[in-house]
């Protein structure tokens, strides 16, 4: 084999390998381009994951208010107004829930009424002259007994709020009817007050107005003022009249005068009645003294009603009695019941 043939060999193997090598080269990148230069699919994001909202907008954004729906609303059989809150303190404002439309008036019958309690003496008291003042309401309301009545007049600012709060609280309510004195004009009752020179159907507008003025259920009434008109038979009739054919409501007389035709008119009509027999605050500094006094009328008579001025001081020293050892020898009630049953 000669050289030139050798070298032929040599060159042709040569070729050959990187021909070879040429063709593994070329298979690799072809490979290589195929995966690197296939289009990109996105990777699909988890349903539940949530990347469009920024951790500050989570952590300041307050959530937003959603409306119940039918289902999840509750509501009481019977709807009551209510104060939305009660102060803590003397003074401090309440949120009033909106009053009812159209006042109702309508009071406990007779036949409806409880037995009066036996074994102990009884005690009725008539706080007055309330819902001027919301604060000194609400410690009326918030801090006695329910079975302490509670007596509004008819054109304080707050008195139908307190009305309402006053029912709730279980508390019988009466309202003040502003009458003529003997004074009169020189004394001026009031605003509606009931008057000898004006005629029945007159009067009987006032006194509706004044009712529907106050709202709620009143157990009845009680004359502010009116030591005249007290002591007039034919103005007062239709008083006990129109009183009696609201359901019964009672009357309740503050004896502003000892002429008073209240009591005999009211038997005479068969209309629940009853008649103040002391009161209590006259002189405040006396309110101790006079509470025992009470207690001792009580003792002595079987029962006593009695009626206090509304104020925040007398109110105090009026719960503190009944909280007392004393008073735990007396059934406090109603002066309603007491005025059902003639006392």
């Amino acid at each position: 084999m000669t050289d030139g043939t050798t070298a032929y060999r040599v060159r042709k193997g040569r070729v050959g390998s990187l021909l070879f090598a040429g063709m593994l080269i070329f298979l690799a990148l072809s490979a290589f381009f195929a995966v690197v230069l296939q289009p990109h699919k996105k990777p699909a994001e988890p349903i539940a994951q949530i990347t469009s909202i920024k951790p500050d907008v989570i952590l300041t954004t307050p959530p937003r208010a959603v409306a119940p729906t039918a289902a999840t609303i509750v509501r009481p059989i019977t709807p009551q107004p209510t104060l939305d809150a009660k102060p803590a303190t003397p003074g401090a404002s309440a949120t009033l829930a909106p009053l009812p439309a159209k006042a109702e008036v309508i009071a406990t019958t007779k036949a409806d009424l409880p037995a009066l309690p036996t074994g102990k003496p009884l005690i009725a008291i008539l706080v007055t002259d309330l819902g001027g003042d919301s604060a000194t309401a609400r410690v009326a309301i918030d801090t006695l007994p329910a079975s302490v009545d509670l007596g509004f007049e008819p054109y304080a600012g707050n008195t139908r709020h307190m009305v309402v709060a006053a029912s709730q609280a279980g508390h019988a309510i009466w309202v003040g009817v502003p009458m003529q004195p003997k004074r009169y004009p020189a004394i001026n009752p009031g605003k509606n007050a009931l008057l000898l020179k004006q005629s029945s159907e007159e009067n009987m507008r006032r006194f509706d107005a004044i009712l529907e003025q106050v709202g709620g259920k009143p157990a009845g009434v009680y004359n502010i003022m009116g030591s005249a008109f007290m002591a007039d038979e034919t103005a007062l009739k239709p008083v006990f009249e129109k009183l009696k054919a609201k359901q019964n409501m009672a009357f309740f007389d503050m004896r502003s005068d000892q002429d008073s035709k209240g009591p005999s008119l009211a038997k005479s009509l068969d209309v629940s009645a009853t008649v103040n027999q002391f009161t209590l605050n006259e002189d405040k500094k006396a309110l101790p003294e006079n509470l025992m006094k009470l207690a001792r009328m009580a003792k002595k008579n079987g029962h006593a009603v009695a009626v206090i001025n509304g104020d925040a001081a007398s109110l105090k020293v009026l719960h503190t009695w009944l909280k007392s050892p004393e008073a735990e020898n007396f059934d406090l009630v109603s002066a309603s019941l007491i005025a059902a049953h003639g006392k």
